[in-house]
């Protein structure tokens, strides 16, 4: 009995020192891809422009357009469902490691704004340190979102599978990224297809307190290193774009923006919407033209395509660049 005991103990001791080292160490794997925060960190990359967001910027930035314009400036750093919350603490993590860069382009993705603090991307587990990931567990808690379900996802059962067979997930993972930009082609659709996809539906579409804290709290970081900020609305779909709730998101993260004095970006119907309300600002000159309403331009109602990347790029350069 007493060795039964014993060895009870030693594998439970072993699985836990195996858990540690996972959620500090496994994120080294990732210094070298083309993609992720730990490349930034492990100064194998460099960057003078982040682009930190959710898929909006995944699917939304084209990362070759950017690379033709000026090699080896920019970075992509997107995760899928990525909220403001959490935007802070990795913006926090590179700079704590002295990650160095001049402009922090963040995603203006409305949804996430109204959205309660979740983590949707089990990559961002991999790619942090231990510290990391304590606090986005706190935010969690914070708002009484935490359970031990989560916890157990967190800190023991995420990206499992992607570490049992890492070295041939990472050359499949790597082949479609550079810099942090989706290489993958991604056709665009019809309007009855993308029509008769699932919906976009939330529990409420009011800015969330947390979410408009931690912008605050992102612009906070960035005046103290000297770091440009720019939120860029990427297109949605007609649909969508035209939607009284989205609309009316947009128009509280447009007011939080120019009441903190931060430099914005538009897609143009939201810009003309913004214009019809008020009339003392000019929001067309904050607009990226760009037309919502060819589906070949979105795989989904908040996802552009291959084309749509392209051409939406291209765009938002210029009125960056002007």
């Amino acid at each position: 009995m007493a060795k039964l005991i014993k060895i009870f103990f030693l594998v439970l001791i072993t699985c836990l020192l195996l858990i540690l080292a996972k959620n500090e160490f496994a994120r080294f794997l990732t210094k070298k891809s083309p993609y992720g925060i730990q490349t930034l960190i492990s100064k194998t990359a460099s960057a003078e422009n982040i682009f930190l967001g959710s898929s909006m910027f995944r699917q939304g930035i084209d990362i070759h357009v950017l690379e033709n314009k000026i090699p080896n400036s920019s970075w992509i750093l997107a995760y899928n469902g990525n909220q403001p919350v959490f935007e802070y603490i990795i913006l926090k993590e590179l700079l704590d490691n002295n990650v160095q860069f001049k402009t922090l382009y963040l995603d203006m993705y409305a949804y996430s704004v109204i959205a309660p603090p979740k983590v949707s991307d089990e990559r961002l587990f991999l790619h942090t340190n231990f510290s990391t990931k304590l606090n986005f567990w706190k935010i969690l808690k914070e708002n009484n979102l935490a359970s031990f379900n989560d916890f157990f996802q967190m800190f023991v059962t995420s990206n499992n599978e992607i570490l049992w067979t890492w070295p041939l997930n990472q050359k499949l993972t790597d082949s479609r990224y550079l810099r942090g930009g989706n290489t993958a082609f991604n056709p665009g659709n019809t309007d009855s297809i993308i029509r008769s996809l699932p919906p976009v539906i939330m529990e409420n579409y009011n800015f969330r307190q947390e979410q408009k804290e931690a912008l605050l709290k992102i612009k906070e970081l960035c005046i103290n290193n000297r770091i440009e900020l720019v939120l860029i609305e990427t297109p949605k779909y007609i649909e969508i774009a035209l939607d009284s709730n989205y609309l009316k998101i947009m128009q509280e993260y447009v007011e939080l923006a120019k009441a903190e004095n931060i430099t914005f970006s538009l897609s143009e119907t939201t810009a003309q919407f913004m214009q019809q309300l008020d009339s003392n600002f000019n929001y067309l000159e904050q607009a990226v033209s760009f037309n919502s309403s060819d589906p070949e331009s979105f795989q989904d109602r908040i996802h552009l395509s291959s084309k749509g990347r392209k051409i939406y790029t291209e765009k938002i350069l210029k009125f960056l660049t002007k």
